[in-house]
């Protein structure tokens, strides 16, 4: 039987995670920071092509379930990272939820997690049900880009959303308004240019990060 707090929390997981992004980059700004800025069409085809080549680990030219559907990892493995890898991996791994997760009404959660299909859940079967519900929902994502069907996506399919903003670009400006963006119905577009819009807000934040840390260096350096 279908739990409505499960169906719920899964049909919502998108938005959330879009709104928290978008979210991110508002409260960002109002501690001093960027703000919301009105994104170029330019920008936003460049930031979700680098989205594809960090999903794209091993950098054959598509991505695949095995690429995006992270395990947790053990305390051990966690240890024998670097900062960098670890950073990296959680960028993907969060990157390829704001892309791809994705949750139907035709989904069931146990019915998911009934991995033998018996009609009953064992211990096993339960201690794993978030990974296997996790798995479920990126594959529905990676269907729904994968347009010739083979089991991967590759850059044209990733983009293949983002051919029409010039159309939405109703003031001929170069960049997307709130109000442009305001008139889209189109939910798969719209994901697409708040993680554009995200990669962009991150990667000034390390930037900025970085020249920080470097300037602190250089002060404890000439004291």
């Amino acid at each position: 039987m279908k739990s409505g707090l499960q169906l719920f929390c899964f049909a919502v997981v998108g938005t959330v995670l879009l709104a928290a992004t978008a979210s991110a980059q508002s409260n960002y700004g109002s501690r001093g920071g960027w703000g919301w800025q009105e994104p170029s069409i330019t920008d936003i085809r460049e930031r979700s092509t680098e989205s594809f080549k960090l999903l794209d680990e091993d950098e054959n030219g598509s991505i695949t379930l095995e690429e995006i559907d992270l395990a947790s990892l053990s305390e051990e493995e966690t240890e024998e990272l670097s900062n960098e890898e670890l950073r990296a991996r959680r960028q993907r791994s969060s990157l390829a939820s704001s892309m791809f997760l994705r949750w139907t009404d035709e989904m069931d959660a146990f019915e998911i997690s009934d991995t033998n299909g018996d009609g009953f859940m064992t211990r096993e079967e339960f201690e794993n049900r978030r990974a296997v519900i996790r798995t479920h929902m990126l594959k529905e994502g990676i269907s729904i880009y994968d347009t010739d069907q083979n089991g991967s996506v590759e850059l044209t399919e990733f983009n293949a959303n983002l051919r029409d903003l010039e159309d939405i670009d109703t003031d001929g400006s170069g960049t997307l308004s709130r109000a442009e963006l305001a008139k889209v119905d189109d939910s798969e577009l719209i994901r697409s240019v708040r993680v554009s819009q995200y990669r962009g807000w991150e990667s000034r934040r390390w930037s900025s990060g970085s020249r920080s840390t470097q300037r602190d260096r250089d002060s404890r350096s000439s004291r």
